[in-house]
């Protein structure tokens, strides 16, 4: 590689981290997955448990997503007794990907006077620790799932800030722009700017 104005190119140090959802054998045994792809990327592999297998692991990673997610909203949400123990049990079909969510959540629903998160969320099973993976609420184009997603955010942020527009705004983070642009995209709220 050459730096931009500059003749002579070195090389770069660069390594590469990949992950995926399946195990990659089977699917190379397969024809689902490229032989010489698998073996480029093969070099050293890392076999990471499901979170649901890693109990112990639950609650700092919550924690260091709520940090975070603090951080980006600006507020200082801390979790309930009950919420860790809760995130314990569940099984967490969704992975990292659905505990950063589920943080993400609680952090933007949390309420200003009282910091401390103490709602659990209600399940689609009967038994926190034995759920089935999530199924799609409808067979929607994921575009318009999203659409919906982020319309019910932005109302029950809303409604859980009494109405008030503006301190909904700094809990999701938007620019009063921003939000009322959503709001007119997503239909909700007859958010239109008076």
């Amino acid at each position: 590689m050459a730096p931009g104005g500059q003749e002579e190119g070195r090389l770069p140090d660069v390594r590469l981290i990949a992950s995926a959802s399946q195990p990659l054998e089977p699917l190379v045994r397969e024809r689902r997955f490229r032989k010489e792809l698998f073996f480029r990327l093969n070099t050293i592999t890392v076999s990471l448990p499901p979170l649901r297998e890693r109990q112990d692991d639950i609650v700092p990673i919550a924690n260091r997503f709520l940090s975070e997610c603090n951080e980006k909203y600006h507020r200082n949400v801390t979790f309930s007794p009950s919420v860790y123990r809760e995130l314990q049990r569940y099984g967490w079909p969704g992975n990292l990907r659905e505990l950063r969510s589920y943080v993400e959540r609680a952090v933007i629903l949390a309420d200003d006077s009282l910091p401390v998160f103490e709602r659990t969320e209600e399940r689609d099973c009967a038994e926190i620790g034995q759920c089935a993976p999530r199924r799609p609420h409808s067979d929607a184009p994921l575009a318009d799932q999203m659409r919906a997603f982020e319309a019910g955010v932005i109302q029950e942020v809303v409604q859980s800030c009494g109405g008030n527009r503006t301190a909904a705004m700094k809990r999701l983070g938007l620019s009063r722009r921003t939000f009322y642009r959503k709001c007119a995209e997503l239909g909700v709220l007859s958010c239109g700017e008076k």
